[in-house]
């Protein structure tokens, strides 16, 4: 009994994603005609899709195309409301759902491979009496990756796409961070849900041909349409949502280089739901964003040609975090820009002796600090980008008392200070295995002692036992203002686990400081 009501929790969350990625839409699924039609993909292969309309309808309308791995019915009461609109709504199962024991493996059909599920629904509904021939597509999490992975295949009648929560890298988003295998998530989305995929993850450990085939980075040159972009600072796909955007805005093809946005808010994969945004309640000020709104204005514009339906804003809208217990700062607020990152410069802090985290370079030649990991005690998850581990914004003082966490943090701060971009750390380690893991968490120290989580990191090594060697540590992007008399910090430990799999080797390891091995966490700061 245990083990249903866990799964069914599971799926009950991930349909909340589409359940509550409209918060403002009042809209009603009364008053629709709906016809079930059969389009045939190129293999001769036939999905079942559900075509949405309003009873008063007149004639073809353009259509929003919905495809993901879910029951139709359940995406009907986030999606078939979006007819009242003036659109054709089409919602489709993905074939290795629907026939799971011929096409096992998500996502393998609907790129642009021998068969293009995506190309061949796009353009079927193209040519029916359903619509006028302008088709765009939406959908988070699955759904925007499905997206993704169309948009180089080129279907001609794809006008525009809304993408939610998702990553153009499986592989890189979420699999394998910093060549660590993301073992809760994984496990949790796959293992049960497509047993062989996961078979496949667990073998193909490294970036190879099975993971280029899925991966639309590859293929940026190839689409040719604007998208919007919308993700959380706290999302697991959070980097994906920012990576889409640039490596498009810059490097897309005619019709979707220069013409993206980007929205960045303080969520979770889940969007404006729970409340709860870890230890805190979800910043007010940031559900005064209107995605319904942007929604209807983003289809409304590159659909039915309403060129007043967007504004000329800058192409990027994100909010700067501040204290989430509502003190005064300069930040939790929205913000705009013409390009990411805003502009900013890399200001380095270096891990210095007596735990300290300075921002000049230090005088002393070499000191060290060690950490002993033991794989039966791994340092655990807390918060953080996770799927279905608790996720935000949480307190990490449990860790931080721990004998395997190295602490280092600035004195209190004296003026506010943002932060917006990605963050990367350089550190010089050694350890007494062949292979060793080094995480790293980067905290909003409050005056009462809390050290919030604001972002992670970790990067696996192999390296020759004992040998000193630099390594760079991703903790992907945020927007953050550490509000004065705060301080900034950052853990160092060999673990995050369960959200990563524990190495299985005890070891040594040794962080090096000073003017030879100058360890340090490279922030962006914000030029106002």
């Amino acid at each position: 009994m245990q083990k249903i009501l866990k799964e069914l929790s599971l799926l009950r969350k991930f349909f909340l994603i589409t359940l509550l990625l409209f918060p403002a839409l009042l809209l009603a699924n009364t008053g629709l005609d709906v016809a079930k039609v059969q389009i045939p993909m190129r293999d001769g292969l036939e999905l079942t899709t559900d075509i949405y309309t309003t009873q008063n309808s007149k004639g073809p309308q353009p259509c929003i195309l919905i495809r993901g791995p879910y029951e139709r019915g359940k995406l009907k009461e986030a999606y078939a409301k979006l007819a009242h609109l003036g659109y054709a709504v089409a919602i489709q199962r993905f074939r290795s759902a629907t026939h799971a024991e011929e096409f096992p493996e998500p996502f393998r059909q609907d790129a642009w491979g021998v068969l293009q599920d995506g190309y061949d629904t796009v353009e079927w509904l193209a040519q029916s009496s359903y619509t006028n021939g302008n088709i765009g597509t939406l959908g988070a999490s699955a759904m925007g990756i499905a997206q993704l992975l169309t948009a180089p295949s080129k279907p001609p009648h794809l006008k525009c796409q809304f993408i939610q929560v998702a990553t153009p890298s499986l592989y890189h988003h979420a699999a394998y961070i910093g060549g660590k295998f993301c073992k809760h998530q994984i496990e949790t989305w796959f293992a049960k849900a497509a047993p062989l995929a996961y078979q496949h993850i667990i073998q193909h450990n490294e970036y190879d041909a099975y993971w280029e085939q899925i991966d639309a980075t590859k293929r940026v040159g190839d689409v040719c349409v604007p998208a919007l972009h919308y993700g959380g600072w706290y999302d697991i796909f959070s980097q994906g949502t920012i990576d889409s955007f640039t490596s498009l805005q810059m490097h897309g093809g005619e019709g979707a280089r220069n013409r993206q946005r980007l929205i960045m808010g303080p969520w979770t994969h889940w969007g404006f739901k729970p409340e709860k945004f870890g230890d805190f309640p979800i910043p007010e000020n940031s559900m005064s964003f209107n995605e319904s709104k942007t929604i209807k204005s983003w289809f409304d514009f590159h659909l039915k040609g309403d060129s007043k339906a967007l504004d000329s804003e800058d192409p990027v809208l994100y909010y700067t975090m501040g204290p989430l217990d509502a003190s005064e700062s300069s930040g939790n607020k929205w913000k705009t820009a013409k390009n990411w990152p805003p502009p900013h410069k890399n200001q380095p802090y270096y891990f210095s002796k007596k735990h300290l985290l300075v921002n000049n370079a230090p005088l002393f030649q070499k000191s060290s600090y060690s950490i002993d990991y033991q794989p039966e005690n791994p340092v655990p998850t807390i918060g953080g980008r996770n799927l279905y581990l608790a996720s935000g914004p949480f307190d990490q003082s449990p860790n931080e008392n721990r004998d395997d966490v190295l602490v280092f943090s600035t004195p209190p701060l004296k003026e506010d200070s943002e932060f917006t971009g990605r963050i990367k750390a350089k550190l010089y380690i050694s350890s007494s295995a062949p292979s060793a893991d080094f995480a790293i968490t980067l905290t909003d120290v409050y005056p009462d002692g809390k050290s919030v989580l604001i972002l992670e990191g970790i990067q696996s090594v192999t390296c020759e036992p004992n040998q000193i060697l630099p390594i760079e540590i991703d903790l992907w992007s945020t927007s953050m203002v550490f509000a004065k008399g705060h301080k900034i910090r950052v853990n160092i430990t060999n673990s995050n686990y369960p959200h990563f799999d524990k190495n299985k080797q005890p070891s040594h390891n040794v962080i090096y400081v000073g003017n030879k091995y100058p360890s340090h966490i490279l922030l962006p700061k914000a030029l106002l």
